[in-house]
């Protein structure tokens, strides 16, 4: 069998095209992970900005119902 490297034996092939095999599985579960990181990071970000909106909510009924004097 002849590859870019030379002459090497089925096995050998067989284990170059495992490797490669586990390296594209390893990226994809990388990829997903990134998917997942980024979902997460947007779903923080909107309830830090739905929590911002309830504060300042909260903070306006607090003045409009305890106003001083």
């Amino acid at each position: 069998m002849s590859n870019r490297f030379g002459l090497i034996t089925r096995t050998q092939q067989e284990q170059i095209d495992k490797l490669i095999n586990e390296k594209n599985k390893y990226y994809m579960k990388a990829e997903r992970l990134r998917k997942q990181l980024e979902a997460s990071r947007n779903e923080v970000n909107r309830l830090k900005k739905l929590n911002r909106a309830l504060m300042k909510r909260n903070q306006e009924l607090v003045n409009t119902n305890f106003k001083k004097g």
